[in-house]
């Protein structure tokens, strides 16, 4: 069973139990359906939408239609981010808490590497914690009744009509195009990506388990039209972390970012966002807003007409609803501090080194700043001029390399986030601002 299934079910029994007990509350007739798509490894670049303002070779490699009506009659997001791994962004979807929060920090089934220098934490490798710990983004859906829907490939096909009275809320997921065999039926199609110079076996199978990807896009827009509802509908398109930049894919398998998977360089963490629905959003907008996958819990409960969340844990997402409607910002602007937390090092990236590390990381404006916790060093980027983390400006600029150091542990330390240890003493790394970390077990 892989960890959406598992979350979405989970989420599902605790809203049975919670359903008899739920306040009664009178719904707004004119609720959207909802439907999140979430792909496990798709990166910036992986179709031929141009998150961009131009085309790059990555785009005109693919070949992604649907995807491309969900961006012409929508709105694009270019600074949409996840966690660095999968697993992670699902339970930050699931609740609205950052990684530093909810503690599942790895993928089930995988170990995290541990080095001459660095003990993983003992994170919550079981999953979330259960329904008396934490209310999921399925329970409160039913609350607002909801008819919701998981739609997982093979696993769980789409029924054959959408339901009828009720809006409903489907939750579509799709595997990693890089660790799927290649779809035969688009296999064809990219047959000469393997003899171009950045090609080969491994970039042909990713390029036709994309149009799969594609494909089911367009059977869930052709799905739609069945209804009898003349109800409104949104999708939201993203994927859950970079994609796999290492052997064997191709180097600049996240151009025109550096590292992918597992890592919180851009490449790892930079993501696609399509929001899509012709009675609500602007054709062909764009936002620069920076949002991640915090805020997609917020922000699918406002659509569905709730506005302040009754939840057992706290919130670190915003709700980018208003973007949607044609807001130019939200709480924070492009200023607000987005952080993310991995502290141990992904397994098959463990020896991709120097962007695959044990790291906390943290964007403010155009700045990010990263954090190593291996040997405490720094880098800090502008991501406007330097979209590829190449120039590390921490020793140009001290002043702001401190404050976002400061800001950063601030966060950290407010989420209770698990640091790893240091082997040569047995405690725990220093927080980014140089002071003692808390041992948060």
């Amino acid at each position: 069973m892989t960890p959406t299934r598992r979350a979405f079910l989970a989420g599902l029994a605790a809203s049975a139990c919670a359903a008899a007990s739920a306040q009664v509350r009178i719904p707004s007739p004119d609720r959207p359906n909802i439907i999140l798509v979430l792909v496990d490894g798709l990166g910036w670049s992986d179709t031929s939408v141009a998150f961009e303002k131009t085309p790059n070779f990555l785009n005109k490699r693919y070949r992604t239609p649907h995807l491309e009506r969900l961006a012409r009659e929508g709105l694009i997001f270019t600074n949409a981010y996840a966690n660095p791994l999968n697993t992670p962004s699902v339970s930050s979807v699931m609740t609205g808490m950052n990684a530093g929060r909810h503690r599942v920090i790895g993928e089930p089934g995988q170990t995290l590497k541990e080095t001459a220098l660095l003990i993983a934490p003992a994170w919550a490798e079981g999953g979330l914690p259960g329904s008396d710990a934490v209310t999921q983004l399925p329970e409160l859906m039913r609350r607002l009744d909801y008819t919701t829907l998981l739609s997982a490939a093979k696993i769980n096909p789409l029924p054959e009509t959408p339901p009828g009275e009720k809006p409903f809320f489907l939750l579509r997921t799709f595997k990693s195009p890089s660790t799927e065999k290649g779809d035969d039926r688009f296999m064809p199609d990219y047959a000469s990506l393997r003899q171009q110079p950045e090609g080969g076996p491994a970039e042909q199978s990713h390029a036709a388990n994309i149009a799969r990807i594609d494909a089911g896009i367009g059977e869930t827009l052709e799905w739609i039209t069945r209804g009898a509802s003349s109800r409104k509908t949104v999708i939201l398109f993203t994927s859950t972390c970079g994609g796999q930049a290492f052997s064997p894919r191709i180097a600049r398998a996240n151009f025109p970012f550096t590292g992918g998977k597992g890592s919180l360089r851009e490449g790892g963490i930079r993501v696609p966002l399509l929001a899509w629905c012709p009675d609500l959003i602007a054709k062909g907008a764009r936002s620069e807003t920076p949002v991640t996958c915090d805020d997609l819990f917020p922000t699918l409960l406002e659509l569905a007409d709730e506005l302040r969340p009754t939840t057992r844990q706290s919130l670190d997402g915003r709700s980018f609803a208003p973007l949607l409607k044609g807001r130019t910002v939200i709480g924070g602007g492009r200023l607000r501090p987005i952080v993310w937390h991995q502290p141990a090092i992904w397994a098959p990236a463990a020896n991709e080194a120097p962007f695959y590390q044990s790291a906390s990381a943290i964007r403010i404006g155009d700045f990010k700043l990263i954090h190593n916790h291996t040997d405490q060093s720094k880098a800090l980027f502008d991501l406007s001029k330097d979209p590829a983390e190449r120039k590390n400006l921490a020793a140009a600029e001290p002043i702001r390399l401190r404050d976002m150091s400061v800001q950063l542990t601030r966060r950290l330390k407010e989420m209770k986030a698990q640091m790893p240890r240091l082997r040569a003493t047995g405690q725990c790394a220093p927080y980014p601002d140089g002071s003692e970390s808390g041992d948060y077990a």
